[in-house]
């Protein structure tokens, strides 16, 4: 049976589904492959009259009059229907704070007036569209990333790791490798290195997910061997192999030049020492090793 059928059963109108992130939230249709959108997690809020993180409001009318615009907004500007029309799904993580969770339910049944709504845990539907009970699940969000054991369908929440690697610590990677290989701008009055009020939070997040790839293991293996130390900065020497540089427009009238370099050792980040933090590998193999136990 397709993933929701019995929520969707008999009717045209398939449910909302919604997904609220750290840094984006996602929004979409029951039956489609993937989400109509994805709009960050921000929302204006009058009161302390800046823009802020759904995740980082602590007041509990505060959160509720955000919540309230931001799904408001989800409804009329990107889903284009009626909210008392369709059912509702929340694909929400375990980790959600009580604060966010209560009052958001409570936004869609008392503001928006929904006719039903469902909770699922996001880990869970990972394993769902495998039609599996048991496995690890590899969460890796914008503040970390998770590793989150099922077993049966039961959700092993102590028993979860965590590191701090996500996309946050990804965009300062690239950051970082830009001006560290003195990126070249073309402007109009000629070629400078790359600064670093040149790269923004969406500029670098754009690069991320336009030019930079995860290589290959033995690719993998030569950065490594090729990484030297001078004066306390690590830095990869290799000069074979590298993939093509690329140019990247930003602010309309400038072009940077993205080292091929850059563009294949910035997600190395998931896979180096970190000394005594957890990278993706360790995280995975100390999962691996518990599920094992219940298997």
């Amino acid at each position: 049976m397709p993933p929701y059928e019995g929520l969707v059963l008999g009717t045209d109108k398939y449910c909302a589904i919604f997904e609220f992130g750290s840094s984006h939230t996602k929004c979409g249709f029951a039956y489609e492959y993937t989400p109509r959108v994805f709009v960050k997690s921000e929302i204006y809020v009058k009161r302390l009259d800046k823009v802020m993180n759904l995740m980082e409001i602590k007041d509990e009318n505060d959160l509720y009059e955000a919540l309230k615009s931001f799904v408001e907004m989800m409804y009329f500007r990107y889903l284009a229907i009626n909210p008392k029309d369709r059912k509702v799904i929340i694909c929400e993580s375990p980790f959600y704070s009580t604060l966010f969770r209560n009052t958001l339910i409570r936004v869609f049944f008392k503001h928006f007036d929904v006719p039903a709504l469902l909770v699922v845990p996001q880990n869970l539907m990972a394993l769902m569209t495998l039609m599996i009970s048991t496995g690890l699940v590899i969460d890796i969000g914008y503040q970390e990333a998770a590793c989150i054991p099922i077993i049966n369908g039961v959700t092993l929440i102590s028993s979860s790791k965590f590191t701090d690697l996500g996309s946050k610590q990804l965009h300062n990677r690239i950051k970082e490798e830009l001006i560290k290989y003195k990126s070249e701008i073309s402007m109009i009055e000629g070629l400078r290195s790359v600064r670093e009020d040149d790269l923004n939070e969406k500029i670098v997040e754009d690069i991320k997910l336009k030019t930079c790839f995860v290589c290959p293991f033995k690719r993998s293996l030569l950065l490594k061997k090729s990484l030297t130390i001078e004066n306390g900065e690590s830095k990869y020497t290799v000069n074979e192999g590298c993939p093509k540089d690329v140019k990247y427009p930003i602010f309309g009238d400038r072009i940077l030049t993205i080292p091929g370099l850059v563009r294949e050792a910035a997600c190395e980040l998931f896979f180096e020492e970190q000394g005594e933090e957890l990278n993706l590998i360790k995280l995975i193999l100390n999962n691996s090793r518990l599920s094992n136990r219940f298997t």
